[in-house]
């Protein structure tokens, strides 16, 4: 299997957390399954106190991160390009470039 694992970082206005999270699933996920893709994970910026001091966390972050799994580098593509033509999805509240992530699962990967 050549599959990729992608982690796409999306810095955000501040507030525009919940509304980025439900555009993606209702835009976004659809077109990931269009694709052939898998949401492996979804996570948003949790403003809490940090009670774990020798991990730093950057406190003036506001980021959705989607971990999404392809099977290969070209259906990846086939999303990236699917998404990058949606009007609902280029309206998008960020505030900087998407962070995009490309990863290959080692041999002993459970996502292989």
């Amino acid at each position: 299997m050549t599959g990729v694992v992608v982690i796409q970082i999306h810095h955000l206005r501040s507030g525009a957390e919940a509304d980025f999270a439900g555009n993606f699933e209702t835009d976004a996920v659809p077109v990931l399954i269009g694709a052939s893709g898998r949401l492996l994970g979804a996570f948003i910026t949790e403003h809490a106190e940090n009670s774990f001091p020798r991990l730093p966390v950057r406190l003036s972050e506001n980021v959705f991160i989607a971990v999404t799994g392809f099977d290969s580098p070209e259906a990846h593509a086939s999303y990236e390009a699917a998404v990058a033509a949606s009007p609902q999805w280029q309206a998008a509240d960020v505030t900087w470039r998407t962070e995009t992530l490309r990863l290959t699962p080692t041999s002993q990967s459970l996502l292989r």
